[in-house]
């Protein structure tokens, strides 16, 4: 998973299981995965972040990740 990966702190990486995520096709057969995690960053506070995933079919292609103002 990609936002572990970002992680400095993997095993807190929490998404919610209902809220915030969005499935966009395109008709070329790509696709957009969005949603919203929190992480807790270098100094231990808790963060939210946005996650955005391009997928052509069933391959990640890019994966952009930023911190949400709040």
């Amino acid at each position: 998973m990609a936002a572990k990966r970002a992680a400095n702190h993997p095993s807190r990486v929490k998404f919610s299981r209902i809220m915030d995520l969005a499935y966009l096709p395109h008709v070329s057969g790509r696709a957009r995965v969005v949603s919203t995690f929190t992480a807790k960053n270098t100094f231990g506070l808790e963060l939210e972040y946005r996650i955005d995933c391009s997928f052509d079919g069933a391959s990640l292609i890019d994966t952009s990740i930023s911190e949400m103002a709040n």
